[in-house]
């Protein structure tokens, strides 16, 4: 291989403006996590080339699935009945639908073990009088349901208050706990005290992947426990050929949507430029 630069510097900018800013003064070659609503001035600056990055962020909603009620299926079946995914999406990238795709799957249309199963009935299907009925199977009375959220990603945080009002309006008491992310992940990790946490996966390329979030036996399944996707995972460790792992994917989404092990809310397509 023949290396293309001498030395590669990576620097923590927090300041979106200031990220832009270096772009500008040359300080910078390339930028990553620019707001979707500077498309279009940081398209007419010269020198400076927008890109879209697609796709980039899953925005997801993870369950703890061992704090009551959302130890209920039902329950969990409410909170996406009561979502207009659009709605969120909108909110996230200010209606600019280069920035964003409605998708039920875990893995990206693009990759090999892209999935709908399950969806077809749930995925951004927003009806309040469902909401109602769920609700009223679980025996829900209005207990607070703790949302653990942050400001450190501006996608997270735009989706989480839309989020945030479209559950309020459905009769699902929501009570935002703000952290800075490292917090947010460590306290997510107690498996107490909580019941949603927002976040985001990048891109699976594999589904050996879906082992953190989805495997009984991973802190990071939030108390997610079904046997049968445990022995999904499994097969799924075997080297099988690529034709019978998708099938097996197929199993592991419907299950994702059945369960309602995680929420998958739309895909983002991140701004960077250079």
């Amino acid at each position: 291989r023949v290396p293309m630069f001498e030395e590669i510097q990576f620097v923590p900018v927090t300041e979106a403006a200031a990220r832009i800013a270096g772009l500008e003064t040359g300080q910078f070659d390339f930028a990553e996590a620019i707001p979707v609503t500077s498309y279009d001035s940081i398209s007419q600056k010269a020198g400076i080339r927008p890109i879209i990055m697609k796709p980039r962020w899953n925005i997801m909603l993870e369950l703890n699935q061992g704090e009551p009620p959302m130890d209920k299926v039902p329950f969990a079946k409410a909170l996406v009945y009561a979502l207009d995914m659009d709605k969120v999406m909108q909110a996230v990238t200010g209606g600019n639908k280069q920035f964003y795709r409605l998708d039920p799957g875990v893995f990206a249309r693009e990759a090999a073990y892209f999935s709908e199963a399950g969806s077809k009935d749930l995925y951004n299907k927003k009806d309040l009088a469902k909401v109602k009925q769920l609700l009223a199977e679980v025996g829900y009375k209005g207990e607070p349901i703790i949302y653990l959220v942050n400001k450190d990603f501006e996608w997270m945080y735009k989706a989480c208050l839309s989020m945030e009002q479209q559950w309020k309006e459905a009769g699902i008491n929501i009570q935002m706990e703000w952290y800075d992310w490292a917090s947010q992940i460590k306290k997510a990790q107690t498996r107490k005290g909580w019941h949603i946490n927002q976040t985001g996966w990048s891109p699976r390329l594999d589904p050996s992947q879906l082992e953190g979030p989805l495997h009984s036996a991973s802190v990071g399944a939030y108390n997610y426990n079904n046997p049968k996707m445990d022995a999904l995972l499994a097969e799924m460790r075997k080297g099988l050929p690529l034709k019978e792992r998708q099938k097996l994917m197929d199993q592991i989404q419907q299950l994702i949507w059945d369960d309602v092990a995680v929420i998958k809310i739309g895909d983002y397509f991140e701004l960077e430029a250079v």
